[in-house]
């Protein structure tokens, strides 16, 4: 099924980016994740539609896919105060010209729950994952996501993206 203009991403994937606040995921990616040590969190049925035909460029018409997809909520920066986990006697941070803060390695300290399989960190815009978890969703052919190494660069513009190391 088509869901982008652009030809190399025009296919229903299983990770869908768009306006909510962390991820769509399909009922397959759903499942996965259940099977493993997550933040608290909550997954909300979600419709999704795609272009059903386009008029000069413009979209003319919806049309609702018929899979199954879950909004995947999960608190890493609004409530859970991620700070606590930051060893700032360690981190090196700076501002950037718009004043916010960033680093290019964060040390987490023992307070730091290391068995959770997923979980985002204050002055990073990255979502971290376990092992585990990521050779579960290349297993199961998960499509529409991007694994990289820690402090590797996948962006053309710069994003925060800072190594991460426990003491």
């Amino acid at each position: 099924q088509e869901i982008y203009d652009d030809p190399a991403f025009n296919k229903l994937n299983d990770f869908i980016h768009g306006p909510i606040e962390k991820f769509c995921v399909s009922k397959k990616v759903k499942e996965v994740l259940e099977q493993f040590n997550l933040p608290k969190h909550k997954f909300y049925p979600v419709t999704v539609y795609k272009n059903e035909k386009k008029l000069f460029g413009l979209t003319k018409s919806l049309q609702q896919v018929d899979t199954e997809y879950f909004g995947f909520h999960f608190d890493f920066l609004y409530i859970s105060n991620t700070k606590k986990f930051i060893d700032f006697s360690k981190t090196i941070i700076t501002k950037d010209s718009l004043g916010l803060e960033q680093t290019s390695e964060i040390f987490l300290n023992n307070s730091f729950d290391i068995s959770l399989d997923l979980f985002q960190i204050h002055m990073s815009w990255m979502t971290y994952i376990s092992e585990e978890l990521m050779l579960k969703l290349n297993e199961t052919k998960a499509s529409g996501a991007i694994f990289s190494n820690i402090n590797e660069r996948q962006y053309k513009v710069p994003r925060p993206n800072p190594k991460i190391t426990w003491i």
